[in-house]
């Protein structure tokens, strides 16, 4: 059975082609996507449980909450839920402020054809920090 990522981020075409990159690999899945901090909550919190993920890949820089807020938030309300927050910023300070706030990793988008798939899988074996994969 696949592993189940939500991808959340602000940018329909970055959404698409978060869905695009995983549906290449066959043990990953995307299980759902949100256009925003506050709309992922919703979703990832929902009485009914759905959608049921194993890992959620965030954009850092969102209208509203931003992405190391929406970790945060996420560690309190689903504890044990792996993130991968994402930037387009190359400034060390976002990676600090996601891992800090209980980002399992911090990837670049620069880098993300290359580095979003390892890493994912690196996250779910264990690994965690800056650039785990």
């Amino acid at each position: 059975m696949p592993h189940r990522i939500f991808v959340v981020d602000d940018h329909p075409v970055m959404l698409d082609a978060y869905t695009t990159l995983l549906g290449h690999d066959p043990d990953l899945e995307t299980c759902g996507t949100a256009k925003s901090g506050a709309e992922a909550i919703d979703m990832l919190t929902a009485p009914s449980g759905e959608p049921d993920c194993d890992l959620v890949v965030t954009d850092y820089r969102m209208a509203g909450m931003n992405g190391a807020e929406l970790v945060r938030r996420l560690m309190t309300l689903r504890p044990g839920l792996p993130a991968v927050v994402v930037s387009a910023h190359e400034d060390g300070a976002f990676a600090r402020e996601a891992l800090e706030a209980g980002a399992t990793a911090f990837l670049r988008k620069r880098d993300l054809m290359d580095t979003l798939v390892p890493t994912i899988r690196a996250v779910l074996g264990g690994q965690r920090g800056e650039d785990a994969g």
